[in-house]
């Protein structure tokens, strides 16, 4: 694990190092101090590395997204079983064989419910814990 600042705790709270690119940690350490960062928007655990997102451009960033969500939620609509959701953190477990310690959050992803053929498995707190059938990022 890179060494972090600690961040600043509002009273009756708990004070957690930072959250920064480039830090390694395992998925249970990343969802503790993620959930715990209301400032940071987006942050994905990959291969048990920290990305922490920069801000977005509207024209190279915000539109194209928008354009692709409005696409895709059509398509969603059109094929049955097919939901969807925007940067929705996905917590794959590392026995899943996807890697080690993986939390993307995706700018859309699309999956298939298991009861029309696909493979979507939630947790018990909503959490989506399998590979979706689609992932899209805007880059």
């Amino acid at each position: 694990m890179s060494t972090s600042t600690i961040a600043a705790a509002k009273p009756g709270t708990l004070a957690c190092p930072a959250l920064e690119s480039g830090d390694r940690m395992d998925a249970a350490e990343f969802f503790w101090r993620y959930s715990l960062r209301a400032d940071i928007k987006k942050a994905e655990l990959i291969d048990g590395v920290v990305y922490v997102a920069s801000p977005v451009n509207t024209r190279m960033h915000g539109s194209p997204h928008y354009i692709l969500v409005g696409e895709l939620y059509g398509y969603s609509k059109a094929a049955n079983g097919v939901h969807g959701a925007d940067n929705a953190t996905i917590r794959i477990p590392p026995q899943s064989g996807a890697g080690r310690d993986n939390q993307p959050q995706p700018d859309i992803l699309l999956y298939r419910d298991e009861e029309n053929g696909g493979s979507a498995r939630f947790d018990d707190d909503g959490w989506l814990i399998s590979a979706p059938e689609l992932v899209a990022e805007v880059a």
